[in-house]
């Protein structure tokens, strides 16, 4: 079993009111799983993605990846593990602005030790790859949506992670650049890597071996 969750709650309290986020979640996956979370805004598709990535702690329940314990690890520690195994794709991008796309990619080796962080080939590999080689000095706001896009996923997939959790990857790009991102997804996926991915496109869950559906914190 790669990612375990059991009996996840989550509730978001105000003065005023509080919101179920996550209500007895449980879900597994395995190596090679490319499964897609489909629900309204505010069913708590993101609260579990986060959950599932070692960002944000449940009330109750249990978290396991790689047969470790994440949320019993010290901050530190927790980021690290969750810089070796985990790549994360958002809608937003989350590109830092001050960096080239080479930059940009190279960047998700930081939170690990020196030893491990991954050569320059392999930023010119996945580059190559995903046909950024001549924006490799570009900034982002001198991109397109469809290559930044593109750029995420190279930063995701540089540590050879064992799971990438996309939330809303093809949301805000067209037919070609839409197609370009989640194929790539799947090939991560028959490539032995998992994908958890939380989305409103049926494009994107059509490619999916595995769909659920959330609504108000309950997945079925």
């Amino acid at each position: 079993m790669l990612l375990c969750l059991e009996g996840l709650n989550k509730v978001y309290s105000t003065k005023s009111t509080k919101v179920q986020a996550l209500c007895q979640v449980s879900l597994s996956l395995n190596e090679g799983d490319f499964v897609s979370v489909q629900g309204p805004s505010g069913s708590g598709k993101s609260t579990l993605l986060f959950t599932a990535g070692t960002m944000l702690a449940p009330d109750s329940g249990k978290v396991s990846f790689l047969g470790e314990s994440p949320y019993a690890m010290p901050a530190n520690e927790r980021a690290a593990f969750r810089a070796k195994h985990i790549g994360f794709v958002f809608q937003q991008f989350h590109l830092v602005p001050y960096l080239n796309v080479s930059e940009n990619v190279q960047a998700a080796s930081l939170g690990l030790p020196a030893s491990q962080r991954m050569t320059n080939s392999k930023v010119e590999q996945l580059l190559d790859q995903f046909g950024l080689t001549a924006r490799s000095r570009h900034y982002p706001s001198q991109l397109s949506v469809g290559e930044r896009q593109r750029c995420c996923i190279a930063r995701a997939l540089l540590n050879d992670p064992k799971l990438v959790l996309a939330d809303e990857p093809s949301g805000s790009l067209d037919e070609s650049n839409a197609q370009i991102v989640l194929q790539e997804l799947r090939r991560f996926s028959k490539g032995g890597g998992a994908v958890l991915l939380v989305t409103h496109d049926s494009r994107a869950a059509q490619l999916a071996d595995r769909v659920v559906h959330m609504k108000d914190g309950v997945l079925a």
